[in-house]
């Protein structure tokens, strides 16, 4: 499945069978400035971290029973091999994006994350603030940089990635595909 310039939230939520009220939102930086320096960066760093392991943890909850165990997501990021567990999506999904979010991103920082969960699968949101970038033009000439690696993991993965305006993209979201639940 992997990258798809067409898809939107809306076809998303609905695929997913989104449930009402089965939202989250975690802001992990509110500045309006470039943040640089490693001592500035470390609590927003701090904030991604905690999260995303919020929100494998939800998913983990939510979705207990399709899972292996609580390891089946969380495993991602304590050493499973990757072909054990769903997560590889997910771990590759967030690598990529906050790559994305360091390089385009006008604070060079994520700004929120987004998860919305439904009866069937699940959507994540990773934001940035300030000026958004062109995700067709990166697609078409994979562009590679030190930071971002021309989507090349969001390409590896089966998962839907799309974004909220493919021209001058600001949120990049996943959706879980094929559904965790039939």
């Amino acid at each position: 499945m992997s990258i798809n310039c067409n898809w939107t939230l809306n076809d998303a939520l609905e695929r997913i069978e989104f449930i009402d009220g089965n939202y989250g939102i975690w802001i992990v930086s509110e500045t309006e400035s470039v943040i640089s320096g490693r001592e500035l960066r470390a609590p927003s760093l701090k904030k991604n971290v905690l999260a995303r392991d919020d929100i494998i943890t939800r998913l983990s909850v939510h979705f207990k029973k399709e899972f292996d165990n609580l390891w089946g997501v969380v495993g991602a990021y304590y050493g499973r091999p990757v072909e054990e567990y769903v997560g590889a999506d997910i771990t590759a999904f967030f690598s990529e994006a906050n790559r994305n979010a360091l390089m385009h991103s006008s604070t060079k920082m994520v700004h929120r994350m987004h998860l919305w969960i439904g009866a069937k699968s699940f959507v994540f949101g990773i934001e940035q603030k300030g000026e958004g970038f062109d995700a067709l033009m990166i697609d078409r000439t994979r562009t590679y940089n030190r930071f971002g690696h021309g989507f090349d993991e969001f390409r590896r993965i089966e998962s839907q990635v799309f974004f909220d305006d493919a021209r001058n993209a600001r949120t990049i979201f996943m959706e879980q595909y094929p559904p965790i639940r039939d």
